[in-house]
């Protein structure tokens, strides 16, 4: 089967390294048939597990596999976009697809396949409205995961400002949105992408409640945040998929991932969706001197922002912070898994400055992974051969 038909069909569990992935090999399809699953991690700059993981999703024992249909798919040719069929996706109008006649599921699955390549990653005419280019990069964030190595953080900020504050707040596990308005609007959602360009996914942002589609403020304006998917919605779409002999999400965040990359905005705005805004990369051009300013500033303008958020004189007062947000992250109606620290004043911010990949005044406090009891039914043994 067509690498692209088999990406269509489990385009809902592909998260954002997977995209990259498969961003890099539709743009290079015929060197990828040469390469080896450790230049491709390279190029993409993932692990080779995670390579590894992409050709699982798409239900292909491994990177072997995928090369053979990639092969296929180069031999056979693709099968040709209709602009009948483009102009619908570019309605929105999903549900017309059924007049569209096509000879096999394969076929429709790869036309669809090929328009959603067309939003995703900018072919064709509509490139530059659906691919967005940041005017600051979504970086993320470096981790810590003990005491000792959030003391470690403060003693370098420390050497510089010695009588630093801090804001603490809760690491949502969801997916980085950035919102652009324009002289008031709505003017676009994008994911972070990877952190230069991200995905268009504006018409499934325009039916999360929580998300404004108007504000009172004149020129251009962005704030980033987390959209997620609270706890009741997902054990409800996942009943929903169970009655429906669908298979479940594992997790809230690749629920909420896949709901925002929907075509339709029908059905991510069935699925309950939800949003917490938490910064604002031109804070200061706003008259904001320190990040807790920033998030009440964006709270007047009628975002959502997280009201567990916490200033915190010093670093005792954050370790105690996230021992009791550790404590309570299961009584929370949304997944955590964690706690991010950033130093409160913007002007400290700005010359403390960044690395080549994070902020160097901020860091994300995960917590330990969860650990449950499982039972181990069966050992099958088995000898292959490796490339």
């Amino acid at each position: 089967m067509k690498l692209e038909v088999l990406v269509s069909k489990h385009y809902e569990e592909l998260n954002p390294n997977d995209l990259i992935i498969w961003r890099y090999i539709t743009q290079n399809k015929e060197q990828c048939l040469n390469m080896t699953i450790e230049a491709l991690a390279h190029f993409c700059n993932v692990s080779r597990s995670t390579v590894m993981r992409f050709a699982q999703k798409i239900g292909l024992s491994g990177y072997s596999e995928m090369k053979a249909c990639l092969r296929f798919e180069l031999e056979e040719g693709t099968v040709p976009m209709s602009s009948n069929l483009v102009s619908l996706i570019c309605d929105s109008n999903i549900k017309a697809i059924r007049h569209f006649q096509a000879q096999n599921y394969d076929d429709i699955c790869q036309l669809l396949y090929n328009a959603k390549r067309i939003f995703m990653y900018g072919t064709g005419s509509i490139q530059k409205s659906v691919c967005r280019e940041f005017q600051r990069m979504m970086l993320s964030l470096g981790n810590i995961f003990n005491e000792d190595e959030l003391r470690e953080f403060d003693d370098r900020i420390r050497e510089t400002y010695p009588n630093v504050e801090y804001v603490c707040e809760l690491k949502i596990d969801g997916l980085a949105v950035s919102l652009v308005y324009a002289d008031g609007h709505l003017d676009y959602g994008a994911t972070r992408g990877d952190g230069t360009v991200g995905e268009d996914i504006t018409h499934n942002v325009k039916t999360i409640k929580s998300i404004p589609l108007t504000i009172d403020y004149d020129g251009d304006f962005e704030v980033r945040g987390e959209i997620y998917m609270p706890k009741k919605s997902f054990n409800e779409l996942n009943r929903q998929r169970e009655e429906a002999g669908e298979a479940l999400f594992a997790n809230p965040r690749n629920a909420a991932a896949g709901s925002v990359r929907q075509l339709d905005s029908t059905i991510a705005a069935k699925r309950g969706l939800d949003a917490f805004l938490y910064m604002v990369p031109t804070a200061a051009e706003v008259g904001c001197t320190t990040h807790k300013e920033a998030l009440d500033y964006i709270k007047k303008l009628g975002f959502k922002t997280n009201p567990m958020t916490r200033v915190c004189q010093n670093i005792q007062e954050v370790w105690a912070f996230i021992l009791e947000m550790t404590e309570k992250r299961q009584t929370l109606p949304y997944e955590i898994d964690g706690i991010v620290i950033k130093v409160n004043n913007l002007e400290y911010q700005e010359r403390l400055g960044y690395t080549a990949k994070v902020p160097k005044w901020a860091i994300a406090y995960k917590f330990p992974a969860e650990e449950v009891v499982t039972k181990l039914k069966d050992i099958i043994f088995t000898i292959t051969s490796f490339l």
